[in-house]
């Protein structure tokens, strides 16, 4: 009798969830979901290995380009602290994100070739 009790309590634990993460991640009014946020990445979260779950942490995921750059602020360390959680999921998540902001400052990527080209095109000719 206790086990399936307990399995139901599961249950409802992962369905509120799941809610919640729906919330942080769709709501329209981005205080709400910057809370939610704030509340999902405390680090006595209890129910950190939950949202390290391959579906709930790419919903997760989602927040990395929301349109609220605090809730962007508060989903990086999240996604990042349940990146030792589950990394197959997490890091290419954070590695895209690095991408796109690297390419929206303009930076390019380190290469040893183009600081070798570079200091070639300087030197005068012979």
């Amino acid at each position: 009798e206790l086990v399936p009790r307990v399995r139901g309590s599961l249950s409802r634990v992962g369905a509120l969830i799941d809610r919640l993460i729906s919330a942080a991640v769709y709501d329209p009014d981005a205080a709400i979901r910057a809370t939610l946020f704030r509340a999902l990445g405390a680090p006595d979260t209890p129910f950190r290995r939950g949202l390290a779950e391959q579906r709930r942490l790419r919903t997760i995921g989602l927040a990395l380009l929301d349109e609220s750059t605090e809730v962007r602020l508060l989903a990086v360390p999240l996604v990042g602290s349940l990146s030792t959680l589950n990394p197959a999921v997490a890091l290419p998540m954070l590695r895209r994100l690095l991408l796109t902001l690297r390419r929206e400052l303009g930076a390019e990527p380190p290469s040893p070739l183009r600081s070798t080209t570079r200091r070639r095109r300087e030197e005068p000719p012979a």
